[in-house]
């Protein structure tokens, strides 16, 4: 992009553009915007899918998870056996 217009410089080549120039920070937004617009459109094809949790579901699992972790860290902790 130039500087002083903002814009992408389009260079040609036989009157044809073989190329665009655009300053580091719009290529860094570039580079962040597309995956994080694909992920959206994913996670939105998922719930149009119906592959998608409740908070209150997640939220249960959650603390079921661990409680689980726990039972298995006590256990290993009475048998002297390290978690760390």
């Amino acid at each position: 992009m130039t500087r002083e217009k903002g814009r992408p410089l389009v260079i040609t080549q036989n009157g044809k553009p073989a190329a665009v120039v655009i300053s580091p920070e719009e290529f860094d937004n570039m580079e962040y915007t597309r995956p994080f617009m694909n992920s959206v459109t994913r996670g939105l094809k998922d719930v149009d899918a119906g592959n998608s949790f409740t908070t209150e579901k997640v939220k249960k699992s959650l603390i079921k998870k661990e409680a689980r972790d726990n039972s298995i860290e006590t256990c290993l902790v009475e048998r002297g056996i390290s978690t760390v």
